[in-house]
């Protein structure tokens, strides 16, 4: 796992190690400059059905990718409570690129996995199979981006 996550991975590799695209998150930005840099905040809910207290620690990786390349990755786990149903949390990542390259880019975010139970369903951006305590709209994924820059062309004021 910790090579398949190393910086600048695609996303299409990814894909075949079982991370899938949260939904509605896709979007582009431009660069305008050659000295800048990109920082980026997602966040979502990671739920389980852990319906009658049969609830698990799940293990999970959520990566942002600029252009189908790898820039921020959190692995992190969601606990299991056996006193509360449907255990959740909040997860938010923040990364950054730096200098990319003037133009417009494409920036996704895909999140896979880790911890295998067959009777555990884990919803990431999505409520889980039969929740009672969160609905899909509490559940929904955000993506924010702010892109910084020098810029490269100075224009008069004075003449």
């Amino acid at each position: 796992m910790s090579t398949d996550l190393a910086e600048n991975q695609t996303l299409s590799y990814l894909r075949t190690k079982g991370f899938y695209d949260i939904k509605g998150l896709s979007k582009s930005f431009t660069v305008n400059s050659s000295e800048s840099k990109v920082y980026f905040q997602f966040e979502t809910v990671v739920q389980q059905n852990n319906v009658n207290g049969n609830g698990s620690d799940i293990k999970y990786a959520c990566g942002i990718f600029v252009d189908g390349l790898l820039k921020s990755v959190r692995i992190n786990t969601l606990f299991n409570s056996a006193s509360s149903g449907h255990t959740f949390l909040t997860h938010t990542q923040i990364g950054g690129a730096t200098n990319l390259s003037v133009g417009s880019h494409d920036i996704e975010v895909a999140c896979a996995r880790y911890t295998t139970n067959a009777n555990i369903t884990l919803g990431i951006g999505i409520n889980s199979t039969n929740s009672v305590n969160i609905n899909s709209f509490m559940a929904q994924s955000s993506l924010k981006v702010d892109v910084y820059e020098i810029p490269q062309n100075f224009n008069t004021i004075f003449d």
